[in-house]
C-alpha cells in the first residue's frame, strides 16, 4: 500500500521500492521516510538547498541502505 502511495506522489526511483526496504520491519522504513522529509525541509531553511524530491529520496535511500547494513551487522 506505502509503495502505491509513494508511485502516485511522483513517478521516480523510489528507494523503498527495492529489495533491501522490504526486508526493513515497517518502523524503520516509516522512520526512514519522516526523517529523510525533515532532513531535506532543514537543509532548505539553513543551508539553503532546494526542497525536491529527488533529494528526499537520496537522502531516504542512503538510510535505508544504512539501517539495512547495521541491522546485518547484529
Amino acid at each position: 500500500m506505502l509503495q502505491r502511495v509513494l508511485l502516485k506522489i511522483e513517478p521516480i526511483h523510489w528507494p523503498l521500492l527495492s529489495p533491501v526496504a522490504a526486508s526493513l520491519p515497517l518502523f524503520q522504513t516509516v522512520g526512514s521516510i519522516q526523517h529523510s522529509i525533515w532532513k531535506s525541509h532543514w537543509s532548505s531553511v539553513f543551508d539553503n538547498l532546494p526542497f525536491t524530491s529527488p533529494l528526499v529520496s537520496n537522502i531516504c535511500s542512503k538510510n535505508v541502505r544504512n539501517i539495512h547494513h547495521q541491522n546485518s551487522c547484529d
